[in-house]
């Protein structure tokens, strides 16, 4: 910012209302101008603001056109700062416009729009009588002496309210409205949604980061930094961000690695990071294991093992390369940990230790300990500091569950007549579990579906499947989430049989994007979502506190529809119906 810039945002965030929004130089359209500032008042619409910097002194000749300015490099000919304002303006109010539920019965667009210019050197006194006033609206004008720290807030806000022709007349917005115009100004802080769905768009789910995430997304330093969300909180959306953010900016040969542990994600957020971000590394963090003994021509684990050991001792392997110096440290200018509750701690300490470059120092951790399905007691994190990771005082927690909607959340939860997924607090430093204080959405309640046996509940789903096609979701749209593999198999046979396009998970395949069915177990599916999600054998589950988790992982995939098949006589089945006569859905 200059130092004028920085004048108006401070005035803007003390003389404003709590309810006004403010965006500072973001690019707007597909010409990327870029306005000073977008003042949106939900009262009264949005204001176009462009700050000059100059003194009355150095403008030289002026028109509505252009402004000739005389520079420490020599006399410069710029456009007239109120017709700059003008054109964006435009270009703000045409991204508005393409969605049809911000427009009205004329076409016009439902809130008010205008745009003026601020001489932060300039007093009004001194303008008035001077022929550049012929060049400008004087309405569209705030001076020097406007923006003083003494200004009335309520002079201040008069001066944007007179930029307007006309003011806001009508019902108030809506939610979804306030959502949609922050969606199309600041796009870049969409979730991520590869998989759309072909439903209209009144059903359409516009899926926008809370103000808090927003807030932390732009403003996240460098050094060591902790988010605790719970599930479908944005925790992946932010690590994607900073990944981006840092490839723009980025001037280490050094590459940025994003970890994960489940293959899936991996896949996922391969497909998210965009291809011009080259010095983006995306790895689960076995592959990620494998790959380093390979580079380095170290023996790998003997794979005639069982899975577990022959992990285990491939893990210990690059660790000690590390230590004997085979394996070089520092690796990465940064490091993003995505769903890090599945890390071992001596995992976490390796990266935060020894693969990160201790002068950039630029890691992020997100971690909800609710979701954690692999990890034993016996291997839980004490505090970040005891592996390394220095993140007192920058740590950061998100309650709001945006994924889900309020039915689908309530209906995971009533499982959970033990409160093991309840709030835990700790010490800054250590290991909290968050219990998401609330679901944003509105939607049906989950269908549950019973049978007399697996393969009927299977079929049963599957006719849902072909149901909500019809209804047009598409196959991507739709997921089928398993306990164990023989499930797997199972869903896969039946829904082939039903003639239902599927994709089961295997060792070296998931595609996102393929238009199928995905059949995934619970465990693989962390960290993904997709419209509609079925999971098989909810009956047979049981009543322990790792079911639950794994139950609420599953569940809270789902967008918009959960179909729940609870066939048999089992705890699991016998809490969900008695929720359902509760609720009376």
């Amino acid at each position: 910012m200059t130092n004028g810039e920085r004048r108006v945002a401070k005035r803007l965030l003390e003389k404003c209302a709590d309810d006004v929004l403010l965006w500072y130089d973001v690019p707007i359209g597909k010409k990327s101008r870029y306005p000073d500032f977008i003042v949106f008042n939900p009262k009264n619409g949005i204001v176009i603001l462009e700050v000059k910097d100059n003194c009355l002194s150095k403008v030289i000749k002026a028109d509505k056109k252009t402004w000739e300015i005389n520079t420490p490099t020599g006399r410069k000919t710029k456009s007239n700062p109120m017709e700059q304002a003008r054109k964006n303006v435009f270009a703000v109010k045409e991204e508005l416009e393409k969605k049809t539920e911000l427009l009205n019965s004329n076409g016009n667009l439902i809130i008010p729009w205008t745009y003026g210019v601020v001489f932060s050197n300039i007093k009004r006194k001194n303008l008035e009588g001077t022929s550049l006033l012929k060049t400008i609206d004087a309405k569209r004008i705030i001076c020097k002496d406007e923006i003083s720290g003494n200004v009335n807030k309520e002079d201040f806000q008069t001066r944007l309210d007179n930029m307007f022709e006309y003011k806001q007349r009508g019902s108030t917005l809506s939610l979804r409205q306030l959502d949609l115009i922050r969606y199309q100004i600041f796009p870049e802080y969409r979730i991520p949604q590869k998989l759309r769905s072909a439903i209209s768009p009144s059903k359409q789910v516009i899926n926008v980061m809370d103000l808090q995430q927003e807030q932390f997304a732009r403003n996240i330093g460098s050094g060591h930094r902790v988010i605790h969300g719970v599930a479908g909180s944005g925790k992946t959306v932010l690590i994607l961000h900073r990944a981006r953010e840092l490839a723009k900016s980025s001037s280490s040969r050094k590459p940025i690695l994003i970890l994960c542990y489940n293959k899936p994600l991996a896949n996922f957020l391969s497909a998210e990071v965009e291809a011009k971000a080259k010095v983006v590394q995306v790895c689960h963090f076995h592959k990620w294991c494998r790959d380093q003994l390979v580079a380095n021509n170290l023996p790998l684990a003997n794979k005639f093992q069982p899975v577990d050991t022959m992990m285990r001792d491939m893990v210990d392997r690059v660790i000690e390369g590390v230590k004997e110096g085979e394996i070089a440290r520092q690796q990465y200018q940064a490091i993003l940990i995505d769903e890090a509750h599945d890390f071992e701690p001596e995992w976490l300490q390796l990266m935060a230790e020894d693969m990160l470059d201790h002068t950039t120092n630029d890691l992020l951790v997100v971690y909800d300990d609710a979701q954690n399905i692999y990890r034993k007691e016996s291997k839980k994190i004490l505090s970040f500091k005891s592996v390394g990771i220095e993140a007192r005082g920058r740590t950061t927690i998100f309650r709001v569950n945006y994924r889900n909607t309020r039915q689908i959340l309530e209906t995971v939860l009533s499982v959970d007549d033990a409160n093991v997924l309840g709030e835990r607090t700790s010490h800054e430093d250590g290991i909290p579990q968050v219990h998401p204080v609330a679901s944003i959405r509105e939607g049906d309640f989950p269908i549950m579906i019973n049978a007399s046996c697996l393969q009927e509940e299977i079929t049963k789903i599957g006719n849902c499947f072909r149901k909500s096609k019809d209804e047009g979701y598409e196959w991507l749209d739709m997921a089928t989430l398993c306990r164990n593999q023989y499930q797997m198999e199972l869903c896969a046979k039946i829904l082939t049989k039903l003639r239902i396009p599927n994709e089961k998970r295997t060792a070296g395949s998931f595609d996102p994007q393929s238009n199928s069915v995905k059949l995934l177990t619970m465990h693989a599916c962390k960290g993904l979502q997709f419209p509609l999600v079925a999971i098989v054998g909810v009956g047979n589950m049981k009543n322990t506190e790792d079911e639950i988790k794994l139950f609420h992982v599953a569940g809270t995939r789902a967008r918009d529809c959960l179909f729940l098949g609870i066939s048999g006589n089992g705890p699991f089945s016998k809490k969900l119906l008695s929720f359902k006569d509760l609720k009376g859905f």
